[in-house]
């Protein structure tokens, strides 16, 4: 069964989750409306991605909800399991990510972007920085405090989504200084790095799971 200390411990992160999952949406929706306005393809990719987090974030919420279950004669150790399932899926999601930032990395190398409004642009990408620093100190917090190990794979992909924003950041600075062939090998090296967290949290997911 699932001790109340346990029970305590997931409830929290399921706050955490949502907190973070509201987070998620307003960032995505932000990147989007300044992506269009500024006619910024990297930051309607970054929109996309943070709109990709969400359903990570959805999946984690699941998991943890799930692992708060009681025990039943078919499942008698409960569902605690659960939570690191989701983990793994979270993982999954991850590495999917790192693929898709490749692909659009190499699709930028062969169509440089040009921005019509790269001050809106520019701001949105230092706001998006700050507040995916924010949103991962938060889910690292709670990820030590609860001992839950999706919301650590969560902060994870936080700190890549600085890094993304600052991809977004160095794309409009280079491409408005006339270096627009500079942000997608950045993206390359930054999808490289996504690649490697998550096939190193599946693994870890893998371990626990057996």
């Amino acid at each position: 069964m699932v001790s109340g200390v346990v029970v305590d411990r997931l409830r929290e992160g399921e706050k955490a989750v949502r907190n973070v999952l509201l987070a998620s949406l307003g960032l995505a929706a932000l990147k989007g409306v300044c992506g269009l306005v500024s006619g910024s393809i990297a930051l309607l990719s970054d929109a996309f991605h943070n709109a990709s987090d969400s359903l990570t974030n959805l999946a984690s919420l699941f998991g943890i909800k799930l692992a708060q279950r009681r025990a039943t004669e078919r499942f008698p150790y409960g569902y605690y399991k659960a939570e690191t399932l989701a983990a793994f899926f979270i993982s999954f999601f991850l590495i999917l990510a790192g693929i898709e930032l490749a692909q659009e990395s190499y699709s930028r190398f062969l169509s440089p972007i040009s921005l019509e409004f790269a001050p809106i642009a520019l701001a949105t990408a230092l706001i998006a920085i700050v507040a995916s620093y924010l949103i991962s100190r938060y889910e690292a917090n709670v990820g030590r405090k609860t001992g839950l190990q999706s919301i650590g794979v969560l902060a994870s992909e936080a700190k890549v989504d600085i890094l993304t924003s600052s991809l977004v950041l160095i794309g409009v600075v280079s491409t408005s200084l006339g270096y627009s062939l500079l942000e997608p090998l950045v993206g390359f090296l930054i999808s490289m790095l996504i690649l490697k967290i998550g096939i190193s949290n599946v693994w870890h997911a893998l371990i626990s799971l057996m």
